[in-house]
């Protein structure tokens, strides 16, 4: 951010090399532009997590029939059936859908999801045998089946007590996403990996269809990685952002999110060297926080809505500091501004200039009075109270020897 930290010196009284504003460089557009960036965190919108908890249209009328035939042929011996049969499962579930072979099943993966696929490696075997080994038996693998009243392809375990998708298993869906987890009433849950054709892909926890817990997400459009804590499909939690090319800058936060946005404590470090650090709200940063420069100058205070706004300090090099107020990234209020030894301007400021009342001290000689926009307009007289009441002394003596010369 290259802002020139010194005015050109004037000797005149009242003359004070004023910098100029910190917001006046590119630079800051872009802090502006990477927290004003609308859903850039958002993945609602980047992979459908709804369209694959259909229930392939399997009539519940169907399971009853058969478990309430079940039951009534075991009366006599006081059991009751809770499951069907292999055949009975086999019957009803074509009844929905159409076998496919494992090699038509691979051909539906479209050719960006094996690239995905590849980069990736397995998805997390520990956390599929886990997952597995937690189900009771009373689940049937299946090959791979089309649907084609969702136009789905599943190929896993089901459920012989609901005729859902039990277990672990793998959707393709028409466009050609694929989604491989666990899944418990026909929706994923616990652990899984979806990867969309556009390049977007998610690792990671999963509660009854909704993202929750720890996972990975990747947004190719914005070429941005997400490594940290999800709650209802949002980023919430503690969490690390990556943009790997946001502007042709690398961009990295690592701290605090609520609802898919920085919110909390956080560190935003740009690849020049440039990084804030502090309080965030909406992802802008807000609150206490500090902000330091590549070319050394640095700033500690109140933020609001990304501009420096309330008490800071801002330090340019050891002999060139200003302590005070700001509004708007701008010095506004009451502050002082130290430009070299013993010298220093105290008083009102607007629009990052001395105006009002204040105090300059330049190499040793101090002058106050009225400032306008940097420039000293009136001087004030250090020795008018003193002077005024010589004067009043002067006159009263005066009115007394001529009293006295009457008498």
């Amino acid at each position: 951010m290259g802002v020139d930290c010194y005015c050109n010196f004037r000797s005149e009284p009242g003359s004070i090399p004023v910098p100029q504003a910190e917001n006046s460089d590119n630079n800051h557009k872009k802090i502006r532009n990477i927290n004003n960036n609308p859903n850039n965190q958002n993945m609602k919108n980047k992979i459908s997590f709804n369209n694959i908890n259909e229930h392939n249209q399997i009539k519940n009328e169907n399971i009853n029939n058969i478990i309430n035939k079940n039951n009534n042929e075991n009366n006599n011996s006081g059991k009751l059936m809770k499951c069907i049969t292999d055949s009975e499962f086999e019957k009803i579930i074509n009844e929905h859908s159409t076998e496919i072979s494992k090699e038509k099943f691979l051909l539906l993966i479209k050719g960006k999801i094996k690239e995905i696929e590849t980069e990736l490696g397995e998805i997390n075997e520990s956390k599929k045998k886990e997952y597995l080994s937690q189900k009771n038996q009373n689940i049937i693998n299946k090959s791979p089946l089309y649907f084609s009243s969702t136009k789905n392809t599943y190929f896993g375990t089901w459920s012989k007590n609901t005729l859902k998708k039990e277990g672990w298993g793998i959707i393709i869906d028409e466009n050609g996403n694929k989604y491989e987890g666990g899944f418990k009433s026909d929706k994923l849950d616990g652990y899984c990996r979806i990867i969309s054709v556009n390049g977007d892909y998610y690792e990671g926890e999963i509660k009854k269809g909704i993202v929750e817990g720890n996972g990975i997400f990747f947004s190719a459009e914005k070429g941005m990685l997400y490594n940290g804590e999800f709650k209802n499909n949002l980023f919430e939690g503690t969490g690390e952002q990556v943009y790997d090319n946001y502007e042709n800058h690398k961009i990295t936060y690592v701290g605090q999110f609520k609802h898919g946005k920085r919110e909390g404590k956080g560190k935003l470090s740009f690849d020049d060297g440039n990084y804030y650090e502090g309080n965030f709200t909406k992802d802008k940063f807000d609150g206490e926080g500090y902000f330091k420069f590549n070319d050394g100058r640095e700033y500690k205070g109140n933020w609001k809505e990304n501009e420096m706004n309330g008490e800071g300090v801002f330090i340019w090099n050891e002999n060139q500091k200003y302590e005070g107020q700001y509004k708007d990234s701008r010095r506004e209020g009451h502050g002082t501004y130290y430009f070299g030894e013993n010298n220093y301007f105290q008083g009102n400021w607007l629009n990052n200039l001395p105006h009002g009342e204040g105090k300059l001290c330049n190499n040793g000689k101090v002058v106050e009075g009225l400032f306008r926009f940097g420039k000293l307009l009136k001087k004030k007289n250090l020795n008018e109270k003193k002077l005024s009441f010589n004067k009043i002394q002067i006159e009263n003596g005066n009115e007394f020897m001529r009293k006295k010369s009457k008498k």
